[in-house]
């Protein structure tokens, strides 16, 4: 028998890592329309309500966790935009151009929805009509009585043309909402304010259990801390907590009254759900369970494609402040900077020509080679023994200075909230140390010595940002070199190989134009081109090489065993945490680009 709580979080966690997708689009609609993320919401509860007037008592109804006084501000400052009017005490209705702003904002998420096909298109639309089974199961039931925050939800379904993920999206949305509408349902009878509600529901997770932890997790209800003590008095008047040494604790009264109401709401919510057959819930399952897998990959897909975003974005905004330093340093010729990075993360051990190799498994040697001895020529390094070399007082204090002189600047820049930041750099932080710790691949080469190679000062929080960028942009490339070194083909062959694959490249002569920077010559790549022939990777056609069936196949698996390394330490964040991740490096992207823009204007 399907468990129906398992299959709900499989649902509910679904659901929410849509979030990505849609979160930059709407965002954007949101602003365009004037309103804000603080208030906007209230537009869609009055397109909901419609043609019957919303009101104050309504929303709180709703979110009867929250302040009143924060609905009625919110319905206010959009009175004030023009985008409701006041019909009544605390009743409003949308405007003209009200009803047009709610409606592009939802159609700014459905446009970002429709950019991701999560399954076959006769799999989307099998999913999807158990879904809808479900939603209509729902709307059909006899209790709860009320199911505004369902009936709310329902207006913004745009109907059977839509993509599929966006008809996903809105009936796991709507089952939610319903979600919702039971719970209240289930304590209401008990005839206690919701912020007291509330709070008994936190004691009982162990969660808070003072009115100090309660306002201090809950800053986004607007209650203050003696809103929270009268609470926590009520609680305890009714025998549901009892006040001790520490704080407050669940009573078995509490404790039952509380499951009740837990049991009470599972049972309401379920019942729709025998709209469907246990053949019909386990494709269900399945159907879910696929979509789930392909959307949190294209999650990781997506936020990793943001941090590489962000960390390229920082260097147009610091170039004022390095480039001169770069120069007065005679760091300024290709590599060099490189090279002394990499010298700094190898310490203890010093810089030598095998150990450049095993990051840059791509470049001719020959080309590091020359690399070390100019360095060690211009006085940044010296040899130490054979092949060998040591960063000299020289070298050391030159990178300083161009180091200091950048992670200073990122830390002045006004690009988000020093919270937002701070919050930011808590979650890099995080996946840099998972993948430190990860257990595959067994070589971390890259990201430790990139981390060791960090300086020890203490920076503001983007400059710490840009250090977890950096630790992940090596760590991407420990799980790259363990996905493609067991098939004993040289590193320049390999990305010859990777080249043709993606169709940009075909010949020995377009390689050296692709990759002037490897330092090899056409005759190398020629040769390699031939040693990928006799693999059967590729093969030679009129116009140059092309990938094989075999040779592609065996690609795609590399490519695919360097994201199962990569991100598997992802892990360490739940869908909301990546959601949250998305939207910072989304809005740091955006301000860093905006600031480029500016310093270029100002030029």
């Amino acid at each position: 028998m399907i468990d129906k709580k398992q299959l709900w979080s499989l649902a509910e966690e679904t659901m929410r890592a849509f979030g990505p997708f849609y979160q930059g689009p709407m965002q954007s609609a949101i602003q365009d329309s004037g309103a804000t993320l603080d208030n906007w919401f209230g537009l869609s509860l009055a397109r909901g309500s419609a043609p019957v007037p919303f009101t104050v008592a309504r929303f709180h109804a709703l979110f009867p966790y929250t302040a009143r006084e924060q609905f009625a501000q919110a319905l206010e400052a959009l009175v004030q935009l023009e985008l409701l009017e006041k019909v009544g005490q605390d009743v409003y209705r949308l405007t003209g151009p009200g009803r047009r702003a709610v409606e592009s904002i939802y159609e700014a998420a459905h446009q970002g929805l429709g950019t991701i096909e999560l399954l076959p298109a006769h799999e989307m639309a099998q999913l999807n009509a158990l879904l809808y089974r479900l939603v209509e199961a729902i709307l059909d039931a006899p209790e709860p009585q009320e199911k505004w925050a369902i009936a709310y939800s329902r207006w913004t379904d745009p109907g059977e043309g839509a993509s599929g993920s966006v008809l996903t999206d809105q009936y796991l949305t709507d089952l939610l909402r319903f979600r919702d509408d039971a719970h209240l349902a289930a304590w209401k009878p008990c005839h206690v304010s919701g912020y007291a509600w509330e709070a008994l529901t936190l004691i009982w997770h162990g969660q808070a259990s003072t009115a100090e932890e309660l306002a201090e997790q809950l800053p986004y209800r607007s209650h203050t801390v003696e809103d929270y003590r009268e609470a926590l008095q009520d609680l305890a008047a009714r025998r549901w907590v009892v006040e001790e040494p520490g704080g407050y604790q669940l009573t078995e009264e509490g404790k039952q009254v509380r499951e009740e109401a837990e049991e009470t709401t599972d049972r309401t919510f379920y019942a729709g759900w025998s709209a469907l057959s246990e053949e019909e819930l386990a494709r269900l399952q399945d159907l879910l369970t696929q979509a789930n897998e392909n959307l949190q990959a294209a999650v990781l897909e997506r936020l990793w494609g943001l941090t590489t975003d962000v960390s390229r974005a920082t260097l147009p905004v610091t170039r004022d402040v390095v480039n001169p330093l770069i120069e007065k340093h005679g760091l300024d010729k290709p590599g060099f900077l490189a090279i002394l990075l990499a010298a700094r993360g190898f310490e203890p051990e010093p810089v030598s020509l095998a150990r450049l190799s095993i990051r840059g498994a791509y470049t001719n040697p020959a080309q590091y080679q020359n690399l070390l001895n100019e360095v060690a020529e211009a006085g940044f390094a010296a040899l130490k023994t054979d092949g060998e070399y040591k960063l000299t007082e020289k070298g050391r204090a030159a990178l300083h200075q161009v180091e200091d002189a950048f992670y200073m600047r990122l830390g002045e820049m006004d690009v988000l909230p020093e919270e937002d930041l701070t919050r930011l750099e808590g979650f890099l932080q995080r996946l840099a140390s998972a993948s430190l710790a990860a257990e595959e691949p067994t070589s971390k080469w890259c990201i430790t010595t990139t981390h060791r190679g960090h300086p020890s000062q203490e920076y503001a929080p983007l400059a710490r940002v840009d250090q977890h960028l950096d630790d992940l942009n090596a760590f991407r490339d420990d799980a790259h070199l363990a996905a493609w070194q067991p098939h004993d083909v040289s590193g320049h062959a390999w990305e010859t190989f990777t080249f043709v694959w993606r169709g940009e490249a075909g010949t020995a002569e377009e390689l050296v134009a692709k990759l002037p920077y490897r330092g090899y010559p056409a005759q190398v790549y020629a040769e390699a081109l031939e040693d990928l022939a006799d693999r059967g990777w590729v093969e030679k056609t009129a116009e140059g090489y092309r990938v094989t069936g075999k040779g592609g196949a065996l690609r795609q698996e590399a490519e695919d065993a360097t994201d199962h390394y990569f991100f598997a330490p992802w892990a360490c964040l739940d869908v909301n945490e990546r959601n949250q991740l998305h939207g910072l490096l989304a809005r740091l992207k955006k301000g860093l680009h905006q600031l480029a823009e500016s310093n270029a204007e100002a030029a």
